[in-house]
């Protein structure tokens, strides 16, 4: 196989298709597809969850985006990389518009439990230290972390949250993670 940056190069594009997919789905796709402005009645009002959901929904897809960075480099694949790289946009739209709710909301330095579904550093160097079946385990492990963090998260949002258009972002990815994840279990089971 050839290699990239001294790591082998396999075979992984049905499972990064897939794992992109998920994630694009899954990981809190926007009702429009990308962060719009909040000009609601009461885009300004937020309460703790709120700010809470921002702060881990940041965390979340910061590491996301250093996952598909590590998948991205693992792969030749022209439609794998063109896949991971419009994950790794759509992470980074989630970002700038959490980012925006917290500035909007006066909300900058907020202190907030470590999302759950962060992986460890074990699980993320597993994604840059295997190949082949390893590897696969690696990203069913780490998606299946995401996605449930990324309910769990929002869950809370949901029961506890003040503000609309984060109630709303989060009432969306509840019921895409759920569906995603179960799609995902039965494929790499």
């Amino acid at each position: 196989m050839p290699s990239r940056g001294g790591r082998r190069v396999g075979p992984i594009r049905t499972i990064a298709l897939l794992i992109a997919g998920v994630w694009v789905l899954a990981a809190c796709t926007l009702p429009s597809g990308s962060p719009q402005p909040d000009t609601s009645v009461g885009a300004t009002t937020a309460n703790q969850q709120d700010a809470i959901f921002a702060t881990q929904l940041i965390e979340l897809n910061e590491q996301l985006v250093a996952i598909t960075d590590i998948l991205a480099g693992k792969t030749d694949d022209v439609q794998t990389s063109t896949n991971l790289a419009e994950l790794e946009r759509v992470a980074n739209e989630r970002i700038i518009l959490a980012k925006g709710w917290l500035q909007r909301w006066g909300r900058t330095a907020v202190e907030a439990p470590e999302p759950p579904g962060t992986l460890t550093e074990k699980q993320l160097d597993v994604l840059v230290e295997s190949n082949g079946p390893k590897l696969a385990a690696g990203i069913a492990s780490a998606a299946s972390s995401q996605l449930n963090g990324a309910r769990e998260i929002s869950e809370s949002e949901v029961a506890g949250g003040e503000n609309s258009r984060a109630k709303q972002v989060a009432e969306q990815l509840i019921v895409e993670s759920e569906e995603e994840l179960s799609v995902l279990l039965r494929f790499v089971t």
